[in-house]
């Protein structure tokens, strides 16, 4: 990754690292922090003389990555305010001072959102990561990408900010850029350029260009030093000939460094009397040469004490959770309707023999199945939320400990809440034993049980971070204990190899606290004719094996349970912070991730609701109306723009002035607005628009990780080629990719979050890509150069002008920082400040005459006219006086525009004029293909079975290739089947086997979560890409259910066969070929019904941990109702049980396992009335399975059925 790199940089200076995408910069910078796990490091870093790591934690060294992991619930003011009291701050003056050094002053009080929730911009993101790294004032700041996603201005900003600390301070900064403007390349000290992990150069900024001139190579005049720098470095990898010639030229200049040689030498910084020595580190590969940093004289800095951290920690957390109501309010709610439909299936048992099974039963379900959907839950927000402390924990905000308490200090009142509401509707319901002591120590135990489960969850979070991994230990512990309860095989029956469970098993202590609870010293009124042993409670106790009547040893089981399982979770969180590191690609040629930022969206009101656009796609000029309701957030305000065919269209903008919201609104995808958008004078609805428009989003989260980039575009250009053969399909997917500068990555997977892939950069050009392949009539893209280099942002821009000029196309994109070099490509520019209101619309050429009159200002000298541009339209809210200047500039700007418009629209039409300057109309022939836009008809759909069969090919690659996603489907189902075996080995025939047998068989159920479980961990993958191609109208929701339903359909029978075998041969079933049939063919139906139920709410409900808990429920109700946990039900609830395949697979399994046996009953049972069962017939006849196994097979596949139709017409109904 790097190798044979060398610099020294002293205190107070500013270190720019360049080079192309993947040439390893994020390894440099990961690699400096600490934050190298799975990098085999050689050579040294020092700061200051010494080893690095004492300076790391006592945060000296701050990290700004290239993702930002912020809470989405919180506001600027309050991000910044709870870190700087993590950070030791006791006045408000840091977080208020780095806010308006950053500019965020204007949207302190405005969320930060995510992909669920609306908040910030991507760019005012970007500012509120950095301002939390600025708190403490660092040594040493290391910032990746820092102006990734920022407009010019903005970034000029917040570099001058930077720099300003650098000199005032001491700070060292050390920053990677793709694409600094000219103004920011003066603010740097030096700069170490990069290719491909090898050094071009490294040291002062006034040595570099002398010292590549003396090499022959001139940087042209009037050029950004920096974007030539990278065009130097950089592959040109599009065509065979130039990749040959540009890696010769690449090598030539890594030979020529390690040539013996020197530079200048840096000077002694004022006042410093302290020598700085060299940081070197190298990665992967090291041949006697460093990898060098800087260090600066470094204050002293310490965490807060750990009650401070966790009062502000349970403080924050509280904010966090009260303002996520439909995560809050979804608890409370669900909690409610459990205990409505427990409370109804077990309602007021009898003094009978059922009634006695139902109250076992009950108080099983109440410390086992309830928890277990607490346990499913919090594994998943876990698995979230560990994201964040990892982050925040490498920053040396907090340790473990504070983190783990103030988590459950923040959650105790809610938790305590939610699970007491649960059991008091059901205490009363059911009718258990009346007095306040006795539901004192049932709700007692149900809350102890609760935060039991919840242990697990942080046990299983803490080992993976991913919920398909972290789900596979969640079950499987949750299985164990649930075996070893005692409920489903009599605790004097358990396997010796398994009773060491029991110990710190937390079911089997809860249920004997409440079996104990409930039966010790009573009796039931049972009918005569009942044995009298089945209605003694102490007898009923023993039968399960519950002989020690004290409740010492349970309450201590479940503490010791709670204390072992906070400790592991503890122990395993303790070195996760200093090994996450950024993923590494595949091929080992890069290491950079860096999701695609969000849109933009304003940056003036907490609500975020509806606006107001308005644009045109090919050749006509459309005025809206500026229209807001009370409590609307205008978004654009009295845009108006005409794009014309065989044009590159651009729309700058500062973060929040409405780039993305007009581009979005031009495809008719969102948001309330007056005025309209025209196609060649023409309103179009959203399927022509979808037929005639492509459209790049900002993110790239819905490329599947999995795929290759070849197979990525190649995949794409099946579906959306659809005239031409694969070869030719592919034979445009390779000169894209070769377009786009991918040929070198080719074959690197995507990847993503878990999966080690493409950098940052390499996956938006392959977004760009997919786009790209059909030539559409008019492409919009937004930010297409974010994350890119300077070379590669250049050569992006080149295309879409080709694709623009020689195919006639209308192009249209939005854009933060244009390096100078491409402004002549851009025909006409469409420029926004805060609040989506227009400044200019008009030529290219004519935007810097047109605001040097207006502003009677000319545009400086070697300046790139749009970085002037968005400079002029900005607001700088550093301070009160830059802030009321740049305001009124802005103000002068916005009136004169409005008056050119409406003077404009009192004069006569003129046909050539727009913005008051030619309008520049290309008349190259190609350009008459974009005349029939308003009439253009959908392209012809794919058939479905040819849809279906491409959506195979390219899930079953993805999934594949992920391979904890093929072991996770199939550990699942197999550890389960093993642990029944554990448990169940070759059931003798006497009374506890009847018990062992029942439980056996109420396990079964169980398989309904694995595919569930199993759908949760593939199907949002799909879903996602689903939904980024929908408006392309490429595929169906048909198409992409039956793909699903194929692709899983062989794990299903495959999984369920191997289970099946277990079960048959190992557990107890007769074994012959007619019961493995039977039991393979149940088991596959309730994956089947697990995955379709799955299928259902996650095409409904986007989020997963909202999904999750509307799953839970909805799958235990069932198991619960099958019958050998409820054997009397009230009837409307019989009748609804009617339509659950686990009721009838409950009696074909029972069938096949109980008909023809006979039971043997030891002279003790008999005397005590324990001698309940003789025979197997016996058994059925007690839980009313009469039964057909034919006719019950057959109901319970067309139910199975039913419910994947009814999971398909859910899918068609969300994507019609």
């Amino acid at each position: 990754l790097l190798q044979a790199c060398d610099l020294d940089l002293p205190p107070g200076r500013v270190l720019a690292v360049l080079g192309s995408s993947g040439s390893g910069k994020t390894t440099l910078l990961a690699a400096l922090a600490g934050r190298h796990a799975g990098l085999r490091l050689t050579g040294d870093v020092r700061f200051n003389g010494t080893r690095p790591q004492p300076w790391v934690d006592r945060g000296h060294v701050a990290y700004v990555g290239q993702d930002d992991v912020l809470l989405p619930h919180l506001t600027v003011r309050e991000t910044l305010q709870y870190a700087a009291r993590l950070r030791g701050a006791r006045r408000r003056g840091p977080d208020r001072a780095v806010m308006q050094q950053l500019g965020l002053t204007a949207c302190a009080d405005l969320r930060i959102g995510d992909g669920h929730h609306k908040g910030l911009s991507g760019g005012q993101r970007r500012r509120v990561s950095v301002a939390v790294q600025l708190l403490t004032r660092p040594s040493l700041l290391l910032a990746d990408e820092i102006t990734t996603g920022l407009d010019a201005a903005t970034s000029l900003a917040l570099m001058e900010t930077l720099r300003g600390l650098c000199q005032t301070t001491g700070m060292t900064l050390i920053v990677t850029m793709h694409q600094p403007r000219t103004r920011i390349v003066a603010l740097l000290d030096a700069v170490l350029v990069l290719a491909k992990g090898r050094t071009l150069f490294s040291g002062p900024c006034a040595a570099v260009m002398p010292y590549f001139a003396d090499l022959g190579f001139v940087c042209p005049a009037a050029t950004n030093a920096a974007d030539w720098l990278v065009d130097l470095a950089s592959v040109d990898t599009r065509t065979p000939a130039a990749s040959r010639a540009t890696r010769r030229r690449v090598l030539a200049l890594v030979g020529a460094w390690h040539t013996p040689r020197r530079y200048a030498a840096w000077p002694a910084p004022p006042g410093s009397s302290t020598a700085t020595t060299a940081v070197a580190a190298a990665a992967a590969a090291a041949d006697g040469h460093h990898l060098p940093v800087a260090t600066a004289a470094m204050a002293t800095a310490v965490m807060t004490p750990w009650w401070s951290q966790v009062a502000t920690l349970t403080h924050r957390r509280v904010i966090t959770l009260l303002r996520n109501r439909l995560t809050l309010l979804g608890g409370i709610g669900m909690a409610v309707l459990t205990g409505i439909v427990y409370g109804a299936i077990f309602y007021q048992l009898g003094e009978t023999l059922e009634g006695v099974n139902g109250r076992r039963s009950f108080l099983y379900i109440s410390v086992s199945i309830l928890n277990y959907m607490t346990l499913v839950y919090f594994t998943y927000e876990l698995t979230l939320e560990l994201r964040l402390v990892d982050r925040e924990r490498q920053d040396r905000m907090y340790h473990v400990a504070p983190a783990m308490a103030a988590w459950w200090l923040s959650h105790l009142a809610y938790i305590v809440l939610v699970v007491t509401l649960t059991a008091a509707i059901m205490y009363g319901m059911i009718g258990l034993r009346s007095g306040a002591s006795h539901f004192g120590v049932y709700l007692a135990v149900q809350l102890l049980t609760a935060a039991a489960s919840i242990t697990i969850a942080w046990v299983s979070a803490s080992i993976f971070r991913h919920f398909a991994q972290a789900s596979v230990v969640s079950n499987f512990i949750f299985l164990i204990c649930s075996m070893s309860s005692g409920f489903f095989v009599p605790l004097y029956r358990i396997p010796v190899y398994m009773r060491w469970i029991n110990v710190i098993d937390y079911i089997r202590w809860g249920y004997t606290l409440v079996m104990i609870n409930e039966f010790h010293g009573h009796r039931y009124a049972c009918p005569a004719s009942t044995p009298t042993g089945a209605c003694d409670g102490d007898q009923v106790l023993a039968t399960i094996g519950i002989t020690d009547l004290s409740s010492w040893p349970g309450w201590t089981g479940v503490a010791l349970h709670i204390i072992i399982y906070t400790l592991v979770a503890y122990l395993i969180l303790i070195p996760m912070a200093t090994v996450a590191a950024p993923p590494a690609a595949a091929n080992m040629a890069a290491v950079a991730a860096a999701p695609g930022a969000p849109r933009d969206t304003a940056c003036a009101a907490p609500r975020l609701v509806t606006g107001l656009a308005a644009a045109d796609g090919a050749a006509h000029a459309v005025l809206p109306a500026a229209a807001a309701a009370p409590g609307d957030r205008l978004l654009l305000d009295h845009v108006c723009a005409t794009f014309r065919p065989g044009t590159l269209n651009v729309v700058l903008g500062s973060s929040g002035s409405g780039k993305s919201t007009l581009l979005t609104e031009m495809m008719q995808r969102s948001f309330r607005r007056s005025g309209a958008v025209l196609y060649n004078g023409r309103r179009l609805d959203a399927d022509s628009v979808a037929a005639t428009c492509a459209f790049v989003s900002q993110e790239d989260h819905h490329l599947l990780p999995g795929l290759t980039a070849r197979e990525t575009l190649c995949f794409a250009a099946e579906a959306r080629l659809r005239g031409l053969l694969r070869r030719e399909q592919h034979a445009r997917a390779a000169r894209v990719l070769r377009a786009l500068g991918l040929s070198d990555c080719s074959e690197t997977l995507v990847g993503g979050l878990h999966v080690k892939g493409l950098s940052g950069g390499e996956r938006r050009r392959l977004s760009i890509g997919v786009q790209m392949l059909t030539e559409p009539s008019v492409l919009l893209v937004d930010e297409p150069t974010s994350g890119l280099d300077a070379f590669v942002s250049a050569s992006v821009l080149h295309l879409l002008a080709g694709i623009a000029h020689h195919g006639g196309r209308t192009v249209i994109c939005s854009l933060h920082q244009p390096r100078s070099e491409v402004w002549p490509l851009f025909d006409h520019v469409l420029l926004l400040a805060e609040g989506g209101r227009p400044v200019y619309a008009g030529p290219g050429a004519g935007l810097a005459p047109y605001l040097a009159q207006t502003l009677a200002t000319p545009l400086p000298p070697l300046t790139n006219p749009a970085d002037w541009a968005l400079d002029v339209s900005t607001v700088d809210r550093r301070d009160a006086a830059a802030a009321a200047i740049t305001a009124d500039r802005l103000a002068a700007l916005l009136r004169a525009w409005s008056a050119r418009e409406t003077a404009r629209e009192a004069a006569p039409p003129s046909p050539r004029q727009e913005g008051g300057a030619a309008a520049a109309v290309r008349t190259d022939p190609a350009a008459a293909t974009t005349t029939a836009i308003a009439t253009a008809r959908e392209r012809p759909a794919l058939t479905l079975v040819q849809a279906t069969g491409l959506l195979m090919r390219r899930d079953w690659q993805n999934v594949r290739r992920q391979g904890d996603l093929v072991s996770t489907r199939m550990a699942q189902l197999l550890a389960m089947a093993v642990v029944f075996m554990l448990y169940f080995i070759r059931f003798r025939h006497d009374q506890p086997a009847i018990l062992s047998m029942l439980g056996f068989l109420q396990q079964t159920g169980s398989y309904i979560f694995i595919g569930t479980l199993n759908c949760l961990a593939l199907y949002p993958q799909m879903r996602n890409q689903f939904r980024s191609e929908w408006p392309e109208r490429l595929f169906t929701a048909s198409a992409l259910f039956w793909a699903y339903t194929l692709t899983e359909l062989p794990f299903e029978l495959i999984g369920s066969l191997l289970v099946a075998v277990i079960n048959v041969y190992a557990v107890g079933f007769t074994a012959h070929g007619g019961n493995l049939f039977i039991v393979w063919l149940c088991i596959a139906l309730l994956v089947n019904l697990g995955e379709s139920i799955g299928l259902i709410f996650c095409s409904l409900v986007m989020e997963v941990g909202v999904s999750v808990q509307i799953i839970s429920v909805l799958i235990i109700v069932p198991s619960v109702m099958a019958g050998f946990l409820s054997v009397n039900m009230p009837v409307f609830l019989d009748r609804i049980n009617y339509v659950s395949v686990l009721r009838w697979t409950a009696r074909v399994l029972s069938s096949a396992l109980f008909r023809g046996l006979t039971f043997t009953c030891t002279d003790g049972e008999r005397a005590t009335g324990q001698c309940t069962w003789t025979t197997g017939d016996a058994v059925l006849r007690f839980l009313g399975f009469e039964t057909h196994i034919g006719r019950d097979l057959a109901i319970a596949i067309a139910i199975t059925v039913a419910h994947r139709a009814l999971a398909w017409a859910v899918m068609a109904a969300r994507w019609r």
